[in-house]
């Protein structure tokens, strides 16, 4: 599996890290972008969204930010080791959501070499995935605001 730090990864040929994000657990987060058209009336609010969500998979630690960090995660602090430069991240999943829900979903990536493969998979962790997206499909998309 090939190894991508975060800052590398993309969605709509733009940087990840430019988008918003839901996190889902320490360890995975789903980047997402709303999709709303010019022409759309402000009442419907939005016509789904594009999402990509990764888990982390390990960082460069002989980065000392990274490294005070994690020391101060020993000491009982909040860690951020999302920090998108040093940190590793593979694609968990990927896909679209339209006006009437999830569209297209993809099980990892071709950029981080897991396309349609999970190594050791957790079922903790695609339940906890799609709990979360089922709130976004709901915030987004215009058939889940009726529901």
């Amino acid at each position: 599996m090939e190894q991508k730090k975060l800052s590398e990864l993309k969605m709509q040929d733009k940087p990840l890290t430019d988008y918003q994000f839901e996190k889902i657990d320490d360890n995975m987060r789903i980047y997402y972008l709303p999709i709303v058209y010019d022409d759309q009336p402000d009442s419907l609010g939005t016509s789904g969204f594009h999402f990509y969500c990764v888990k982390w998979a390990g960082e460069n630690v002989l980065n000392p930010d990274l490294y005070a960090e994690i020391e101060r995660h020993k000491l009982g602090k909040q860690p951020n080791h999302w920090i998108p430069e040093h940190t590793y991240a593979e694609c968990f999943f990927e896909g679209v959501a339209y006006y009437d829900g999830i569209r297209h979903l993809y099980m990892g990536s071709e950029e981080t070499d897991n396309y349609a493969y999970h190594y050791y998979p957790d079922c903790d962790d695609y339940i906890a995935f799609f709990n979360k997206l089922a709130e976004l499909e709901k915030k987004f998309c215009n058939e889940g605001l009726m529901k």
